[in-house]
């Protein structure tokens, strides 16, 4: 019986731990139809043995992972790879990224690297015209032989880094690379050009841009040592002065890409080197002759030049980057250039008011002028290389009557002044000083005494007449000028500030000038409403009235309305801690054009002269040509655009690049102008800033702080302990943040701040990874960035890369480069790049201000 109750216990058992009908059925013969079951009948392949009931594995293709499928098979060809060396792999990547988007065609000496990561890197070629040349520092150079001997065929190689460790282990990194067939160009081919053909010119250097020097961009001006024509290298990267020690009179070899600029031909970005140190002599082309409306000046480009007999004329000096002391000769109007920044070495600073002063001082005179011949366009100017370049001054013969009418243009007077001022007024002429000049004024406003205008700014807009009575002898002659007064406007900010300063119910006794967008009539009776400025800054104005103060806002035949940019004058104070201002009278209401109807009026304009009215143009940014300026192209909805030749604030005081907000290309604007036309083309001039809407923007990835739209709230970083891992928007001092990695740049934005409040931020959100020290620097798709390696301009990608930080002063940070790497993350303020990069560290801390590296660092603040 035990026997029996003991069998029983053990096939119990056996029935709860064997799972399947096949080891049943191995135990208890007949369990299960086979008794072993050893194959599997599945006739319906419903993958169910129809035998014993077993369920069976699907039949799989194998994914074999390191020689092994998820189902335990092996693959019988597996050979397992050799262990390879994470950092030294990391380095081979690194070389990889850095180099393969260099140009194929290398006309001349290079650099690279000698190591990378701690690795030694061992550069071969595989042409014997091509040499390795290690140098002192480990850096090396590839010495293309394409300077010397007669020309040869194109030369195609093979570039190899192989990278090793201290165990022996290698890497290669290969790269094609080709020499074109080496060539000096010569004019005739220059100026034949087409866009980006590579230009290979000698010259000797008659003149020199440098920004070490103070000039806002490279620049050599060279003549052909044959005498047919001169060149242009113009926008270089590396600076001629400072780095390549270039004076004027060496005889040097300008590389790079052809850039036709119609009439002219340049070489931009292009790079130099000295082929004869001697200083050669050469003289200045006369081209008086030639000199004559619509003549072709192609072949004086870039020469230095002198025209002779010039009648000199008057300036034009209120715009900073205009400059123009005007001549004609042979009946064409042209000018001399004495914009400091584009001055040649070969002048200071302080020469530009000598010849300023040279020029007013003998208006009316001829002289001969010499420069160097440029053209805008079709019009030719002179850059001067000499404080005498008004030479040979000569006083011709006149008659009376002819030396009143020379001294009736000579007499310069602003049309508009707003704010209190004297000012001096010419009593005797500025040429022939036996010429007697009296002043006469229709209003009290502007008072003449002893030669001086005192110029008092009346509360309501006037425009005061002063006559000029000019006398030589018996021969007399008078010249009205119309001179407008109206205060300045006062920005919304200003004008709250100086009305919280009043006590509650109080007001100033002066009336102050604001202009900006009504967004609400809160009353339309009495005209009570909100005036707000580009920025949002907003003020109540407390009751408006008629520009003449006789018609209360209700009374008015076209009362302005939600939407209208207007001109309001009134007292300023507060009430009940509010600022506001009281009474005002609503000085004008602009009208608007459509970016075409401003083109066509513009283009009705004759050349460079403008609209006496302002208008209200409403467009997207599509292109900022100049960050200083604020020079723009604004687009509508249809793809019509123009151009705005400056852009300041809502005063017309404050210029583009002191905006605290300047506007950034996808923003929309609402500017105040007027309307002309400059070589033929319809464009804005000095537009303010009336309205500014940030475009919102939103980032590509998914991660943890992208995405971000406007209004993020970030907090400003100025220590060290706080500045950890996590989400940046960091931004250089002139408004502008790293945006995401293309190609060898890094694009630039600028993000809208506000107290802690971020816009435009969602394609300048980094991945900062801090660790002591060094950080890491990701773009918001994960793109890490690092120099280009050793002391070379540029950005590679790829592995993340330890930049080394520093905590300023001031509280910005600044990214460096380590070991071999003697680079800085800086920023190119040239107009024609405005991105980031690595720029090498003597570059940076020369040139601080066109390459700006520190850093205001904002996190932010994780929900």
């Amino acid at each position: 019986m035990k026997r029996i109750l003991t069998l029983i216990l053990v096939l119990a058992l056996a029935l709860t731990v064997l799972a399947s009908c096949d080891q049943l059925s191995q135990i208890i013969p007949g369990l299960g139809g086979d008794e072993t079951c050893t194959e599997h009948v599945d006739e319906d392949s419903n993958y169910v043995c129809d035998n014993c009931g077993a369920e069976l594995e699907k039949p799989h293709d194998h994914n074999f992972v390191e020689g092994e499928c998820a189902c335990g098979e092996k693959d019988p060809d597996y050979v397992p790879e050799p262990e390879v060396d994470e950092d030294l792999q990391a380095a081979a990547d690194y070389i990889r990224q850095m180099y393969k988007d260099d140009p194929k065609a290398t006309s001349s000496d290079y650099s690279l690297i000698g190591s990378a990561f701690g690795y030694a890197i061992t550069w071969t070629v595989d042409s014997e015209e091509i040499q390795v040349v290690v140098n002192e520092d480990g850096s090396v150079t590839i010495d293309v032989p394409n300077e010397e001997g007669e020309p040869y065929s194109d030369i195609t190689y093979v570039l190899t880094a192989t990278i090793s460790n201290e165990d022996g282990d290698t890497l290669s990194k290969s790269f094609e690379h080709v020499v074109p067939k080496f060539k000096v160009n010569t004019w005739e081919e220059y100026m034949a050009a087409k866009e980006g053909d590579n230009l290979i010119v000698d010259g000797i250097v008659v003149a020199i841009n440098s920004k070490s020097l103070g000039n806002t961009r490279n620049h050599l001006f060279l003549m052909d040592a044959t005498g047919c024509g001169g060149y242009y290298s113009y926008q270089m990267d590396v600076d001629p002065v400072a780095e390549l020690g270039i004076e004027v009179g060496m005889t040097v070899r300008v590389t790079g890409p052809a850039a036709p600029y119609d009439p002219m031909m340049e070489i931009k970005g292009g790079t130099a080197k000295i082929i004869d140190e001697t200083i050669k002599k050469f003289d200045y082309i006369d081209i008086t002759e030639k000199f004559v409306k619509d003549a072709n000046f192609a072949e004086f480009v870039a020469l230095p030049v002198v025209i002779k007999g010039v009648t000199l004329g008057g300036q034009e000096l209120e715009t900073a980057s205009s400059q123009y002391l005007f001549f004609t000769v042979n009946g064409v109007e042209s000018y001399v250039r004495t914009y400091v920044t584009d001055f040649p070495t070969t002048l200071k600073t302080e020469d530009k008011a000598t010849i300023d002063a040279l020029h007013a001082a003998n208006y009316g005179n001829t002289a001969d002028v010499y420069g160097i011949f440029i053209m805008y366009g079709k019009v030719p100017y002179i850059i001067p290389t000499a404080v005498d370049c008004f030479n040979n001054i000569q006083t011709p013969e006149r008659t009376d009557a002819e030396k009143l009418e020379l001294e009736l243009g000579a007499i310069n007077i602003a049309s508009k002044f707003t704010s209190d001022t004297v000012i001096d007024l010419p009593v005797v002429g500025t040429t022939y000083d036996s010429v007697v000049i009296s002043w006469t004024s229709d209003n009290d406003a502007i008072v003449i005494a002893d030669g001086k205008a005192t110029i008092v700014i009346p509360n309501d807009e006037v425009t005061v007449k002063l006559t000029a009575t000019l006398t030589l002898g018996d021969a007399t002659t008078t010249k009205e000028f119309e001179i407008k007064l109206s205060k300045s406007i006062t920005s919304i900010v200003d004008a709250i500030a100086i009305g919280a300063a009043k006590d509650h119910n109080t007001y100033t006794e002066d009336k102050y000038m604001i202009a900006g967008i009504i967004k609400e009539v809160y009353n339309s009776t009495y005209g009570n409403l909100y005036l707000v400025d580009a920025y949002g800054n907003e003020i109540t104005v407390y009751g408006t009235y008629s520009a003449d103060g006789s018609a209360r806002y209700d009374a008015m035949t076209d009362a302005p309305v939600a939407g209208d940019y207007v001109v309001i004058l009134g007292v300023l104070g507060q009430y009940n801690g509010t600022a506001q201002m009281k009474n005002g009278w609503i000085l004008s209401s602009n009208g608007s054009l459509s970016i075409p109807e401003a083109s066509e009026m513009g283009a009705a304009k004759e050349h460079n002269t403008y609209t006496e009215e302002k208008y209200l143009v409403t467009g997207t940014v599509s292109e900022v040509s100049n960050t200083t300026y604020g020079n723009l192209y604004i687009t509508d909805a249809e793809g019509n655009k123009i151009y705005i030749y400056g852009l300041y604030d809502e005063t017309g005081k404050v210029r583009y690049d002191a905006l605290t907000t300047a506007p950034a290309v996808g923003d929309t604007i609402t500017v105040l102008s007027i309307v002309g036309q400059y070589n033929g083309t319809a464009q804005l001039k000095n537009a303010w800033l009336v309205s500014h809407t940030v475009a919102s923007s939103e980032g590509e990835g998914e991660g943890e702080g992208e995405g971000e739209t406007s209004g993020s709230t970030y907090v400003k970083i100025t220590s060290a302990d706080q500045f950890t891992s996590g989400k940046y928007v960091i931004v250089v001092e002139n408004g502008y943040a790293p945006s995401y990695v293309d190609g060898t740049w890094i694009l630039a934005t600028q993000p809208v701040i506000s107290d802690n409040t971020i816009s435009g931020a969602a394609d300048a959100n980094w991945t900062i990874t801090v660790n002591g020290s060094s950080a890491t620097l990701a773009d918001k798709n994960g793109v890490y960035i690092a120099p280009k390696g050793g002391n070379n301009n540029g950005i590679a990608t790829g592995t993340a890369y330890n930049w080394a930080w520093t905590l300023n002063e001031d509280g910005t940070f600044t990214f460096t480069g380590t070991g071999a790497d003697t680079v800085i993350l800086a920023f190119n303020t040239d107009s024609q790049y405005l991105k980031f990069r690595g720029y090498k560290s003597s570059t940076v801390s020369s040139y601080p201000s066109s390459y700006p590296s520190n850093f205001t660092v904002y996190k932010l603040v994780e929900n």
